[in-house]
């Protein structure tokens, strides 16, 4: 409800994990730099890539998650 009372309604969409192909998420990473699975750098890039585009394909564009996805992004360009 809002300050005055009202009560607020958003719409979700409910979206399953089978949404995104290729699925990549930090704690993996963090697995695989343990194991020493990235035997390259371009291996680790292309994971964190995955990160980011997976990111904006399962999230609405200018979400919070998206803008989050697009400042990390700008960060590891650097």
């Amino acid at each position: 409800a809002t300050d005055d009372g009202q009560v607020v309604y958003f719409t979700i969409s409910i979206r399953s994990d089978s949404d995104i192909k290729y699925p990549m998420d930090l704690k993996t990473m963090t697995d695989r730099l343990e194991a020493k699975y990235y035997s390259a750098v371009r291996l680790f890039e292309a994971d964190m890539k995955r990160i980011f585009t997976n990111c904006r394909l399962y999230n609405q564009p200018g979400t919070e998650y998206c803008r989050c996805a697009s400042v990390l992004e700008k960060y590891f360009q650097e």
